[in-house]
């Protein structure tokens, strides 16, 4: 009986020294980390909001809720290419080459001395019908072409009987090139002229003595070549 009760003490003895010995290495253990961890705050989901704010949270029943104010849009302009493409579709048949229109030219008119500036309707008026005869004469006399950058002025002495007829046409400047002289004198031919002519305006002679200038220049030509002028016509009383 002795043996049994031996081996059981025995047993129960080192069951208590193990668990001793566990517990001081655990205490050892938890004191060595002492030091508290600290623990970041996760994301969680609120469902009662006044866990949040103090203020009452809850929907009046039946109350309205407030409208947002609606703000006025503001007034745009239309982008620049819009604009564009408006205007061209709104001018397309102007802008459209039509060779049976006769192209605008430029013009301008001078009254050169006192006396013309002293007759000055008369002077106007002869002046204005030169002008339109030689724009309409350009192409067809100048041959369509591009006339040279360094003429003269075309200066001619035209006279007008009483009845305001040409009688005479001298020239006393050429310009260079002989089409151009042909075309300022065919548009003194169509242009000086007329039917109540100042008698104040005479010459000794009883006749108008008038002289002309004309100028014509390059402006530009189209694809298919064809040429635009710019002419200036300028008058005195002699």
């Amino acid at each position: 009986m002795r043996t049994p009760i031996k081996f059981a003490g025995t047993l129960i003895l080192l069951t208590i020294l193990g668990c001793s010995t566990q517990t001081k290495k655990l205490d050892k253990d938890e004191s060595a980390d002492s030091t508290p961890m600290v623990v970041a705050p996760q994301p969680r989901v609120v469902t009662d909001l006044s866990r949040i704010s103090p203020a009452d949270t809850v929907a009046v029943p039946g109350a309205a809720a407030t409208p947002a104010p609606v703000v006025p849009a503001e007034k745009t302009r239309p982008p620049t290419n819009e604009v564009m493409t408006h205007k061209m579709a709104v001018e397309a048949q102007s802008l459209r080459y039509n060779p049976e229109v006769t192209p605008s030219y430029r013009g301008s008119t001078k009254l050169l001395n006192d006396k013309a500036r002293r007759f000055a309707n008369f002077s106007d008026l002869l002046l204005q019908q030169t002008l339109k005869a030689a724009e309409l004469a350009a192409p067809d006399k100048l041959e369509n072409r591009r006339v040279p950058e360094d003429l003269k002025p075309v200066i001619l002495t035209t006279v007008l009987d009483p009845l305001g007829r040409v009688n005479e046409i001298e020239i006393d400047q050429h310009s260079g090139d002989l089409l151009v002289d042909r075309w300022f004198i065919e548009a003194c031919k169509k242009g000086v002229w007329s039917r109540n002519p100042p008698p104040g305006a005479r010459a000794s002679d009883g006749n108008y003595r008038l002289r002309l200038q004309g100028s014509v220049s390059n402006v530009s030509f189209d694809r298919y070549g064809v040429y635009s002028y710019e002419t200036a016509v300028g008058l005195s009383i002699l």
